[in-house]
């Protein structure tokens, strides 16, 4: 009778639908992105280069401790500045990198400007200048005020876009005569760079939150309840501040996709891990689709500590039809997959060795 039970119970379970059945439930995929991203270490000694593809990342020596990178017109080669005002020109194709020259008492950010040339924050001489990378000619454009570091021209050359953080102000240059035309008060609480959104209606501005009036007030300087750092956007019409996107840690840099659609963002001391990223945030929605890891992925795989445990991060350059083989002619050894064991997808294990060297890298902000 007993036996009889349970035959007939294992019956009635095999009349149930099968779970294998059911259809597997949604999961959001982020977009996948193509191109490569150049991002300087904080007064580092190195460029770090991710594959927006893969997720793998190489590197650049610079020589020096270097504060700001500009990618060349025919996007070739990159030009790294250091904080001494120092330049060097490096190539992909060939990986030869030139002599360090003195352009500068200083340099804090740089933009590309037109016809080539590479405008410059120089925060020690105070003079807003103008860089000619096939002759090295520099001309000083107008004098700028103490704070002042985050530059970006608008496409149409027209204008430029100034940031101080010590003033939390962006000034709003004409570049026909170099004169400030307007100026966005309270702009944010420790602003780094800026860039006019792809539609040009709005201000992009990379809000750090380090300080506020004065005060540690960020993510890694705050003890109690820190602020993450994320992108203000101002209205250019009513110069209102109309949003604010939380992004995390201290956001340094930011760059626009091609098609306008997504923005490319880099932070440093990401909270939880004390690591710099690379986010992407689509731009129409305003919110954060995916993160890159930028710092301790590299240095766990080397075995080689980051400087008190924390990652910085300065500036940003982005080239989105650049490709693995375009510019591995630079890199130290080449990529490496940060997957357990280490080994790059695109070298043979006897060439993923990296040198351990490092630069110690500043916690102070890119303008201080």
């Amino acid at each position: 009778m007993f036996r009889a039970s349970i035959c007939f119970f294992l019956f009635l379970l095999s009349l149930l639908p099968s779970c294998s059945s059911e259809k597997p439930l949604q999961q959001y995929r982020p977009s996948e992105f193509n191109g490569i991203a150049y991002i300087q270490v904080s007064r580092g000694s190195h460029i770090s280069v991710l594959n927006l593809k893969t997720g793998e990342i190489g590197r650049i020596l610079t020589g020096n401790k270097s504060q700001s990178i500009s990618l060349s017109s025919d996007k070739k080669a990159i030009y790294a500045f250091s904080y001494n005002g120092s330049a060097r020109r490096i190539d992909f194709l060939t990986g030869k990198s030139y002599e360090w020259k003195k352009i500068a008492g200083g340099v804090c950010n740089t933009t590309s400007g037109k016809a080539g040339a590479i405008l410059i924050t120089d925060p020690k001489g105070l003079r807003l200048l103008e860089y000619e990378p096939g002759t090295g000619n520099v001309k000083s454009l107008m004098s700028i005020r103490k704070g002042a570091c985050g530059i970006h021209e608008r496409k149409d050359g027209s204008r430029i876009y100034l940031t101080n953080q010590r003033l939390s102000t962006v000034s709003i240059i004409n570049t026909s005569d170099f004169k400030i035309l307007e100026e966005i008060q309270g702009a944010g609480n420790s602003i780094h760079n800026t860039m006019v959104s792809p539609s040009g209606d709005t201000l992009w501005v990379a809000e750090g939150n380090e300080f506020r009036n004065g005060k540690p007030y960020g993510v890694g300087f705050s003890k109690l309840e820190a602020m993450q750092g994320g992108i203000n956007i101002i209205n250019l019409q009513t110069k209102a501040l109309e949003d604010f996107i939380i992004v995390g840690g201290n956001v340094m840099d930011l760059s626009f996709s091609s098609d306008g659609k997504y923005a490319y963002v880099i932070s440093s001391q990401m909270p939880e891990y004390d690591e710099a990223m690379l986010t992407v945030v689509n731009v129409a929605a305003r919110r954060v689709v995916k993160n890159y890891s930028l710092c301790k992925s590299c240095h766990i795989w080397k075995g080689v500590e980051l400087p008190g445990g924390k990652a910085f991060v300065s500036a940003l350059q982005v080239d989105e039809k650049a490709t693995a083989d375009s510019v591995k002619g630079a890199l130290e050894s080449g990529f490496f997959s940060s997957e357990p064991g280490g080994e790059s997808t695109l070298l043979d294990r006897k060439s993923t060795r990296l040198n351990s060297s490092h630069t110690d890298i500043s916690r102070m902000p890119s303008s201080a």
